[in-house]
């Protein structure tokens, strides 16, 4: 097969939270903490054993039970970005519970600690992130699973992936070698569903030697004749004859594209994971003409046909049925 190019990889695992990350209250583990004393000042209650209000240093503030002079049992810390957490403490660290960030988004931290140790994120989305939390960021050897089926395992830094790593896309393709700021960057190896591999030198997130093959779930397969057709804007020719000329997101057809099939009828418009979506036109090799709106696929709304004389009809649909 031939050696893959211009796969631009726009990676999306910070809007997978689009998240503040929380500051601990304690900067050491859980070991540390039983001996050391934590930052900041009771402003109220008991803070040694029983119910209090604890301001630290860094302007968070924590509300609950304290045993032996540390946050442990049921709590809530709220952190100066807005972000609160609310769940179980143990030695003065978070130990599981309910994160509401502050631009609304929440997600559930299932196992350990979230903020600094390690922990499991999972966010209401079904974005699931497992592995190593430093000062709200995820860093270190880590994993994660977006709710599409793409997956990173490997090394985080500063919430992106950083050094090396594999990105796993839905269609089972996968990018294994160096990463800088969440982009490919240096030598890669690059497997695609079909288990050839393909090895070229990376720069900015792009393969730069010729185009590569495309398997989707469904076994039809194609070849990117230009452009980025796993996420960007390029050229597919699938093996059926049909051709899709557009914007892809992990290989899907995403955004504005043009999809003609190999019978010669079109469609112009826009799509949502691989489903006409929204505003576009169906031109049949007859010549029948239909503008209007879709959803998930299906005709949804108004509609115009036009008729290869130029005659119209004004048209209902509804989940894909015609109602007027």
């Amino acid at each position: 097969m031939k050696k893959a190019t211009s796969f631009l990889l726009v990676l999306t695992l910070l809007h997978a939270s689009g998240c503040a990350w929380i500051k601990p209250g304690a900067k050491k583990g859980a070991g540390d903490t039983k001996t050391k004393k934590i930052e900041g000042k009771c402003t109220g209650g008991d803070c040694q054993n029983g119910q209090g209000n604890w301001l630290y240093d860094d302007g968070s503030r924590y509300e609950g039970s304290f045993v032996a002079g540390k946050p442990s049992g049921k709590g809530v810390q709220i952190m100066p970005s807005g972000t609160r957490y609310e769940g179980n403490f143990k030695y003065g660290q978070f130990d599981g519970g309910y994160v509401l960030f502050a631009d609304g988004t929440d997600a559930e931290c299932e196992r350990g600690n979230c903020i600094t140790g390690r922990g499991i994120l999972v966010w209401a989305t079904g974005t699931r992130y497992s592995g190593e939390f430093k000062n709200e960021v995820r860093t270190g050897f880590s994993g994660i699973v977006f709710e599409d089926g793409t997956s990173y395992s490997g090394n985080f830094a500063n919430n992106l992936y950083n050094g090396e790593g594999t990105l796993t896309l839905p269609d089972k393709t996968e990018y294994r070698g160096e990463f800088k700021d969440g982009q490919l960057d240096g030598e890669i190896r690059l497997a695609f569903p079909d288990k050839q591999p393909v090895d070229g030198p990376g720069k900015k997130g792009q393969v730069v030697e010729d185009q590569g093959r495309v398997t989707f779930p469904s076994g039809i397969g194609g070849q990117c004749i230009e452009g980025n057709c796993i996420t960007g804007i390029g050229i597919l020719e699938l093996s059926d004859g049909s051709v899709y000329q557009g914007e892809f997101v992990n290989c899907r057809r995403h955004g504005y594209g043009v999809y003609t099939f190999a019978s010669g009828s079109k469609y112009e418009g826009e799509y949502r994971e691989g489903k006409r979506h929204g505003k576009g036109a169906f031109t049949f090799s007859t010549g029948l003409k239909y503008e209007g709106m879709y959803k998930d696929g299906k005709r949804n709304g108004e509609g115009v046909f036009t008729f290869p004389g130029g005659e119209t009809k004004k048209v209902l649909y509804i989940d894909g049925e015609i109602v007027q």
